[in-house]
């Protein structure tokens, strides 16, 4: 007697007895398997020899394709990326056209040569005992450049801290600065009175009224 191939079901030959059993036999068989497809209705038990449990989600699909995690990611694998900075941080290459060299700096974000007269940006600083400075009290220093820099032309202005509001400024001509000059000073407005008033050593302002 032969048997099928997935089921060992009987299969009687011509010679063989005709026996009732055999066939009651394959029925239960059957039986049970077909139930157990029906409970398995809408999720087969193996794909490719791969099981799939009973809670898989009705709209998951199958392939064949094997996913392997890349070790970078470029960026075309990401979805909704802004075109923009975002308005609560980054770091902007530009700001209206204008590269981060063309915004005064202070200097506490770094150390400011006040002797160059090419320096590559637009500063203002807070220093004192500059170097060529006629005062040795703090000032506050703003640099003007040239749009080209490395030419060497711009200004300077030193505005005083304390005392009597002074301030100077000094211009730079082809890489080398000028001296500095004062430009105003708050000393006071008393009158001079002829015969009897004494200039201290200092500088002499007139005053048209």
């Amino acid at each position: 007697m032969d048997t099928t191939t997935n089921l060992n079901l009987k299969k009687p030959t011509p010679e063989d007895f005709y026996n009732v059993q055999d066939f009651n036999d394959n029925m239960d068989i059957i039986d049970v398997e077909v139930k157990a497809v029906q409970d398995k209705a809408g999720n087969p038990p193996m794909v490719n020899g791969h099981t799939v449990e009973s809670d898989v989600p009705a709209n998951a699909k199958y392939t064949d394709t094997v996913y392997t995690h890349p070790a970078t990611h470029p960026a075309s694998m990401i979805t909704g990326l802004p075109s923009s900075l975002p308005a609560n941080g980054g770091n902007a290459d530009s700001i209206g056209g204008h590269p981060p060299s063309h915004f005064a700096q202070a200097a506490w974000y770094g150390v400011i040569d006040f002797t160059s007269a090419t320096y590559p940006s637009p500063y203002i600083a807070s220093a004192n005992n500059i170097s060529g400075f006629p005062d040795t009290d703090w000032f506050h220093v703003i640099y003007i450049p040239h749009m080209d820099p490395s030419l060497g032309y711009g200004a300077q202005i030193a505005i005083r801290f304390h005392g009597n509001n002074a301030f100077y400024i000094r211009t730079a001509d082809g890489a080398s600065w000028g001296p500095w000059r004062k430009m105003s000073s708050d000393y006071g407005t008393a009158d001079l009175t002829a015969g009897v008033s004494a200039l201290a050593t200092g500088s002499l302002y007139f005053v048209y009224e």
